[in-house]
């Protein structure tokens, strides 16, 4: 994943020339002479100051080759900045002026020729965070002055910069320590002001994603469960009406003025919805969200276009309450639910419960009803997919691939659910245990499927429900292996290869991380080898 980078910066403070510093005039840094110099016909003079490189060597006073009159001042890609060194945190600030980024650290708003490319990379993107909006209405408010009242706040802008920086190969990547930095105090001021809160809790959410993007799970938890309970004071967890006058959103948050601000804010619960599931799986500890209709009420989203042509306003309620036990209701819901965002909430919030649902006596019915949701679920959208894209046609035609990215990940989690309740009845019914191996086959060759077509639709978690179904093939593979039944090993071994080869290619796909937590899959012994090559 690429994007266009700035072809011009502002030149970094410090980086004129001595003669040009001790005559106070304007420099521009152009080298082995800069353009004033030769122009004075002092070239003998002009001097620079030595700098230190990325790898703790004196660079060269002078430069090695001409320059044009205009400098262009660009960080080293991966070079190591000082505000990378100044904490372990994800948003630590500068300590020091002498940072080459300090000045552009001071500036409230982030120079255009820096933002705007990072804004259109995140933007590109913004679907691996689930950071989904109206994006007319979202371009309408980012080309407001920063003064405007409805404007979009810097935190917000400082977020989408620092994943935009993250996900791109170019010279922009060396921006990550600087964004990190504005991020913290862009956040600081911007609660301190109790200004625009709703871009608060936006740009928190995707702070939060960096941390768990950076492999720090417990720190991105964290972070996670900070925000959620903010959301869950301001009122975001209980939108369950159209009637907007009805809403009971507190007064931190500004009542939306029509149903694409509704939207908006229901896309921005199930956004922390599903990081806090997704946080609580990989920390291996408890949601702050709970697993309770009673208290989590917003609606499923609908489609971002029925909350802009006002279809969303005529749609029935449907909430986490299709998901009480035993008197489920995910047979009746309205069509409008239908869809790939709300598709993927419901399979983070199964494969959460399936996964820390405790075994005991008093649970196998809950068990039971939890299969039998997952597995409408898993129906519901088989059937979408076999309507709207049996072949991944979009993705094989280099289009958007967002949609198909989530409803494969949704089918993904859907099946993962099944996977870990079947395991509670697998041990003593030979048809649940035939059952569950059946869907840890479908799952691995949805898996191959995507990508053969195209890696961008493997989604940055979608690791973490493979390894259920990879756990399932590695225990039948070794008991067909015990009992020498060579052909039927043969084909289970074909599923395992393909599952792997679909990590392998996961792994080098993202870069933004260099070490996966798939070590857990070594105890198996089947792809040691192949596990060790992903540790970088």
């Amino acid at each position: 994943m690429t994007s266009q980078t700035p072809s011009h910066l502002v030149l970094v403070r410090g980086s004129a020339c001595l003669q040009c510093r001790r005559k106070k005039r304007r420099c521009d840094a152009a080298k082995p002479r800069c353009g004033p110099c030769k122009r004075a016909r002092s070239s003998s003079d002009c001097t620079y100051n030595p700098t230190t490189s990325a790898d703790g060597s004196e660079a060269q006073a002078t430069g090695s080759g001409e320059t044009g009159s205009t400098s262009q001042i660009s960080p080293k890609p991966g070079a190591r900045r000082p505000l990378h060194a100044l904490g372990s945190g994800p948003l630590d600030g500068p300590n020091s002026l002498r940072d080459p980024f300090a000045g552009l650290f001071k500036e409230k708003d982030m120079l255009t020729n820096i933002r705007d490319p990072l804004i259109d990379v995140f933007l590109k993107y913004s679907w691996i965070y689930f950071a989904e909006w109206n994006i007319d209405r979202f371009w309408v408010a980012y080309k407001l002055p920063p003064s405007h009242p409805q404007s979009i706040h810097p935190a917000l802008l400082d977020a989408m910069c620092l994943l935009g920086c993250i996900q791109t190969r170019h010279v922009s990547r060396a921006y990550e320590p600087l964004f990190r930095a504005r991020l913290q105090r862009s956040l600081h001021d911007c609660l301190a002001a109790a200004d625009r809160l709703l871009d608060f809790i936006r740009a928190s959410t995707m702070a939060a994603a960096y941390s768990l993007l950076k492999g720090r799970h417990i720190d991105g938890q964290n972070r996670f469960a900070v925000i959620a309970q903010f959301a869950m004071a301001c009122g975001l967890h209980q939108i369950d009406t159209y009637d907007l006058p009805s809403l009971k959103l507190l007064p931190l948050l500004k009542k939306p003025k029509d149903l694409i601000e509704l939207g908006d804010m229901i896309y921005t619960w199930w956004c922390i919805f599903c990081g806090d599931r997704i946080g609580a799986l990989l920390a291996n500890t408890p949601s702050t969200i709970p697993h309770n209709d009673k208290t989590i009420t917003t609606m499923w989203p609908c489609l971002l276009s029925d909350y802009a042509n006002g279809r969303a306003a005529h749609t029935p309620y449907s909430g986490l309450s299709v998901f009480q036990l035993p008197d489920h209701g995910l047979n009746a819901i309205s069509s409008a639910y239908e869809n790939v965002t709300a598709f993927r909430a419901k399979g983070f919030a199964l494969l959460y419960y399936a996964t820390f649902l405790r075994e005991g006596p008093d649970t196998a019915n809950e068990v039971r009803a939890a299969i039998r949701a997952a597995s409408l679920l898993a129906d519901s959208i088989v059937s979408y997919r076999n309507l709207v894209c049996p072949n991944f046609d979009r993705a094989q035609n280099r289009e958007d691939p967002s949609h198909d990215n989530a409803l494969i990940l949704a089918l993904t989690l859907a099946y993962a659910s099944i996977i870990q309740l079947l395991h509670t009845f697998s041990n003593n019914d030979v048809g649940v245990y035939k059952q569950r191996l059946e869907i840890a086959q479908t799952c691995a060759r949805l898996g191959v499927e995507a990508t053969r077509v195209n890696l961008d639709l493997l989604n940055v978690i979608i690791w973490l429900p493979w390894a259920s179904a990879y756990e399932v093939l590695a225990w039948e593979y070794i008991r067909l292996c015990a009992l020498k039944d060579t052909e039927g090993a043969a084909a289970i071994r074909v599923d395992l290869d393909g599952m792997m080869d679909s990590l392998q290619k996961f792994a080098g796909h993202y870069t933004f991380k260099t070490t996966w937590p798939f070590q857990q899959l070594k105890r198996f012994n089947i792809h040691s080898a192949q596990l060790t090559g992903m540790e970088r």
